[in-house]
C-alpha cells in the first residue's frame, strides 16, 4: 500500500462523548491522501469501540497498554506514521473541511518552512474567548518561544523528515506542556509559520487537560522557561526565574515585579539574547517593548507614565532602543491604549 502524503495522529483518553464528531472531521477533509492513526492512551469508556466502528481503510487504531499520557501518546503516533507531513489533532475538537488541503498547499508554496499551525477558534464551555489566530511570522515565532508558546500546536503540520532526522519527539517529563517544549526543539533546526484562516475548533470543556491540569501545566512551562534561559548561557536566580515566568505570562502584580526588577531582567535577557544569530533583534527589541508597554499599562497613570520614561535610560534604552523614534512613538500610543482600554 503506498504511503500517504498526510499522516494525521490523534491522541484519545476517555473522550467518548466527543471523539465521532472528531474522527468524522477528519474523515470529511477535502484532502483525502492521509492516515489517521488513533492512539488509544488506556481509555476506560467506549472510545476504543468508537474506533474500531470504522471501515474506512484510512483509520488505523493504535492502542497504548495503560494511560502514558498525551506526549507518550503522541510518540506511539510519530512511529507508526507513514506520511510526509505529521498532523495533530485532538479527540475531543474539530477539524474544517479544507484544513489539511489549504496547510499542504501553504506547506508546498512556503518551502523554507518545515511547519505551519491554522487559526482556531473555541467552542463549548465555559463560554470560550474568540479564538488565537497568529501572523506568519517564523522569526517572531522563535523569539516569543523565550516567553511562551506562540500558536496553537494541536492543529499543527510538519515535516516528517525534519522530525525524524533531528530525533523530535514529545518529552513525557513535560506532559503538561510537551507542545511548547516540542516546539521549541523544532525551531532550532526549522521554522515554523502559520496560516491566519480559522480551519480548527478547539472544544472547550472541563475534563480537559489544560483545564483539569492548570497548575501542573504552569509548572511545567516554568521549567521550559527555565531551560531556554540555560540554553542562552543564563543562570537566573530563583528570583529571576519567577519574575521571568511573570513577565511572560503578564501578571505584573506583587513585590516580585517592581519597575526596577523589571528592567533589570529585561536588559539581562537582551544581552543574553541579542549577540545569539539564531534570533533578529528587531523581533526580540519588539517582544520586550510589548512586554514593557503592557507592564507600564498594568500600573495606575501616573506609575504608568514614570515607567515609560524608564525607555530613556540603561539598561532599557539598550534592549528597547528607547533613545530613537521607537521611544516617542511608544510614549504617543501609551495614552492610546489607556484610553481605550480603561484601567487594568
Amino acid at each position: 500500500m503506498p504511503s500517504p502524503l498526510v499522516s494525521v495522529i490523534m491522541p484519545v483518553y476517555n473522550q467518548e462523548p466527543y471523539l465521532r464528531e472528531a474522527v468524522d472531521s477528519v474523515l470529511a477533509q477535502t484532502w483525502r491522501d492521509f492516515e489517521l492513526l488513533v492512539v488509544n492512551d488506556g481509555s476506560s469508556d467506549r472510545s476504543r469501540e468508537i474506533v474500531l466502528s470504522y471501515r474506512d481503510p484510512r483509520v488505523r487504531l493504535i492502542d497504548n497498554p495503560r494511560n502514558l499520557g498525551l506526549a507518550s501518546a503522541r510518540n506511539a503516533g510519530l512511529r507508526q506514521a507513514r506520511g510526509s507531513y505529521i498532523a495533530m489533532a485532538d479527540g475531543d475538537d474539530i477539524s474544517l473541511p479544507q484544513r489539511l488541503a489549504k496547510q499542504v498547499a501553504f506547506l508546498e508554496q512556503h518551502p523554507d518552512l518545515d511547519a505551519c499551525s491554522v487559526g482556531m477558534a473555541f467552542f463549548g464551555e465555559p463560554t470560550p474567548s474568540t479564538g488565537w489566530v497568529v501572523a506568519n511570522d517564523p522569526e517572531q515565532a522563535k523569539v516569543n518561544l523565550l516567553f511562551f508558546c506562540p500558536l496553537p500546536h494541536t492543529p499543527i503540520m510538519y515535516s516528517r523528515s525534519l522530525q525524524r532526522e533531528a530525533g523530535l519527539y514529545y518529552d513525557p517529563t513535560y506532559d503538561f506542556a510537551e507542545d511548547y517544549e516540542f516546539l521549541y526543539r523544532f525551531c532550532q533546526v526549522g521554522r515554523v509559520g502559520s496560516l491566519t484562516e480559522v480551519l480548527y475548533l478547539y472544544r472547550q470543556h472541563p475534563r480537559q487537560i489544560s483545564v483539569a491540569n492548570r497548575d501542573a501545566q504552569g509548572r511545567d512551562s516554568d521549567r521550559i522557561r527555565a531551560m531556554i534561559l540555560r540554553d542562552l548561557g543564563l543562570s537566573p536566580t530563583p528570583a529571576e526565574l519567577k519574575l521571568h515566568s511573570l513577565v511572560s505570562t503578564n501578571r505584573f502584580q506583587g513585590p516580585a515585579a517592581e519597575p526596577a526588577a523589571v528592567t533589570a531582567w529585561l536588559g539581562k535577557l537582551y544581552a543574553a539574547v541579542s549577540p545569539n544569530p539564531q534570533y533578529q533583534q528587531a523581533k526580540l527589541r519588539q517582544s520586550l517593548w510589548n512586554i514593557w508597554l503592557s507592564f507600564c499599562l498594568s500600573r495606575p497613570v501616573p506609575q504608568g507614565l514614570a515607567c515609560l520614561g524608564r525607555v530613556f535610560q540603561s539598561p532599557l534604552s539598550s534592549a528597547l532602543g528607547g533613545r530613537g523614534p521607537a521611544g516617542a512613538k511608544m510614549l504617543l500610543y501609551y495614552p492610546y491604549l489607556k484610553l481605550r482600554c480603561g484601567p487594568p
